[in-house]
């Protein structure tokens, strides 16, 4: 089932951040080969090199969506962006930033697999 969810990196503020660590245990449990990083710049080298789907935020930091959407590389651009926040206040925000989804927390385990599963 890897191949129908493929590659998804979760950014996360750190490696044992309980929220990240259960989007990548829910999304590894539907099929997903998972990377939890705090890093956003090993997210944007998984993206160029590993050939990532999908880049999952779920610390509020838009800077990687940005960075994203303006990268010379054609395979940052074009990569699918889920993000998680607390407010819907700042999905406005996301959105504008080149974020194809937002979820909102508390966000079901289906839903989550559902949008990842979309955008691949």
């Amino acid at each position: 089932m890897v191949a129908a969810l493929g590659r998804v990196v979760v950014l996360g503020p750190s490696e044992t951040d309980p929220a990240a660590a259960l989007i990548g245990r829910l999304l590894t449990d539907a099929g997903a080969e998972v990377a939890v990083t705090p890093s956003s710049e090993a997210a944007a080298l998984s993206v160029e090199e590993e050939g990532v789907a999908v880049v999952v935020v779920t610390d509020g930091t838009l800077d990687l969506v940005a960075g994203l959407r303006s990268s010379a590389s054609r395979k940052q651009r074009s990569v699918a962006v889920v993000v998680v926040l607390d407010t819907e206040h700042e999905a406005d925000e996301a959105l504008r930033s080149g974020a194809d989804s937002v979820l909102i927390r508390p966000v079901e385990a289906d839903r989550l697999v559902e949008t990842v599963t979309r955008l691949v």
